[in-house]
């Protein structure tokens, strides 16, 4: 018999954009902060209106600041048990993180999907963070295809 109720669990899901944005406020975000597939890169960009690598990443966290204020349990979109990667390379079968909601930030249905992986050897620096943030999707949400 199913558990009641299947991962992931609420806290699971808080968790996850608690780690995402611990991620983004590492203070050196380039051992942090990844782009796991290049090629949802420019939709993402025009979506979000960024020209750069710095202010997309503050875009994300700023994203993730507004999904953890309104309850990111109400708005996860993914998979129950979450759905893992097929890419290969370091995100290879880890599990992804899906959310949409009406974000007042992109004015727009907002999509944002992403990957979080625990670092294997904790940096020393003050501020490091213990996880990594690959960064996969970010659109319009569009109604499902059927």
């Amino acid at each position: 018999m199913p558990p009641p109720f299947p991962r992931p669990s609420n806290k699971e899901i808080h968790r996850k954009v608690n780690q995402a944005l611990e991620a983004l406020r590492d203070p050196n975000r380039s051992k942090s902060c990844f782009i796991a597939k290049e090629k949802h890169l420019p939709e993402s960009w025009d979506f979000l209106g960024v020209v750069d690598k710095v202010s997309f990443w503050d875009t994300i966290q700023a994203l993730l600041e507004e999904l953890r204020q309104i309850d990111p349990t109400k708005y996860y979109v993914g998979s129950r048990p979450p759905q893992r990667s097929y890419e290969t390379g370091p995100i290879a079968q880890k599990e992804l993180w899906a959310y949409a909601w009406e974000s007042a930030i992109t004015g727009h249905p907002t999509y944002l999907k992403f990957v979080i992986v625990p670092k294997k050897k904790q940096s020393t620096y003050e501020g490091a963070s213990a996880y990594n943030l690959f960064f996969l999707d970010c659109h319009e949400n569009r109604p499902p295809k059927y």
